[in-house]
C-alpha cells in the first residue's frame, strides 16, 4: 500500500517529481511527531525503530541520521489513545520536501492491540500501512 500510495496522490497520479523524490535507494529522513507527547509518555523507541525499518525494507530507502543528508523527509503523525483497556494507534504518513513542503499526505491507519499482535497496535498499523 505505502509504495503504490507514495505514487497516487488524491485520486490521481501524482507528478513525476514525487516517484523521482521517493525513488528507491533514494535517503529518507523518518521525523515521528506524536501528538500526544506533551501529555503522555513518549513514543517507545522500540515502535519508532518499526517505523524505521518499515521505511528501509518497504520504500527501499537508505534512512539517515539528519535531514541535511536527506533526499526528503518522511513524517509520521503518531497518536495513540486507550479505548477501554484495548490501546489504539492512528499513523498518518506524509512526505516532505527538506525546505519543509508536504509534497503528499497519506491516508491514515489505524490498528487495535490484541493478543494476535502481542499487544503492538503500532507495529500491526505499519503493517497495514504497507500493504
Amino acid at each position: 500500500m505505502l509504495a503504490a500510495a507514495l505514487l497516487f496522490n488524491n485520486g490521481s497520479w501524482a507528478q513525476k517529481s514525487l516517484s523521482e523524490v521517493v525513488a528507491a535507494g533514494n535517503k529518507v529522513f523518518v521525523e515521528i511527531e506524536d501528538e500526544l507527547a506533551a501529555t503522555k509518555s513518549a513514543f517507545p523507541e522500540d515502535e519508532k525503530e518499526s517505523v524505521i525499518r518499515v521505511c528501509s525494507e518497504a520504500g527501499g530507502w537508505r534512512v539517515v541520521e539528519s535531514k541535511e543528508e536527506a533526499d526528503f523527509i518522511f513524517h509520521v503523525v503518531v497518536k495513540k489513545k486507550h479505548i477501554v483497556t484495548s490501546p489504539r494507534t492512528w499513523l498518518t504518513p506524509s512526505v516532505k520536501l527538506l525546505d519543509g513542503s508536504v509534497l503528499w499526505k497519506g491516508e491514515t491507519v489505524r490498528a487495535d492491540a490484541t493478543t494476535f499482535n502481542g499487544f503492538k497496535s503500532t507495529n500491526t498499523a505499519l503493517r497495514k500501512l504497507v500493504e
